[in-house]
């Protein structure tokens, strides 16, 4: 495994009533001994927003080289919809390991995440 991902949401419930964002920091290490060059996509589950409209729940970055050891940091904020329930709401975090462009995959890892909505 050459890549590692790792996530945190502060706070770490995302409260309906109160309006408020919940920060979800995404760090993606290279473990591996090569450079890499990586995409990264974070997908919200529909009932959950990136924006406070809601519209946008899909967030993608795109890394031309990640050094052996080397570390990037995203942040998202996730806003409840005027749809929203509580429970358990799913995040997915998939990164791709690339070689020549974009357009070839060579590795993916994915992580799923879940966010509690009350």
């Amino acid at each position: 495994m050459a890549l590692r991902i790792e996530y945190r949401f502060t706070p770490l419930r995302l409260v309906i009533d109160r309006k408020e964002p919940v920060q979800m920091k995404v760090t993606l290490t290279n473990v591996g001994a090569e450079p890499e060059k990586i995409s990264l996509k974070t997908v919200l589950s529909k009932e959950l927003g990136m924006d406070k409209s809601g519209i946008k729940n899909a967030a993608l970055e795109r890394i031309d080289s990640l050094e052996p050891g080397e570390s990037k940091v995203f942040y998202y904020d996730i806003n409840a919809k005027h749809s929203t329930t509580p429970g358990e709401h799913q995040i997915t975090v998939v990164a791709e390991e690339h070689y020549r462009d974009y357009n070839h995959k060579k590795q993916e890892y994915m992580v799923n995440a879940e966010i509690r909505v009350e």
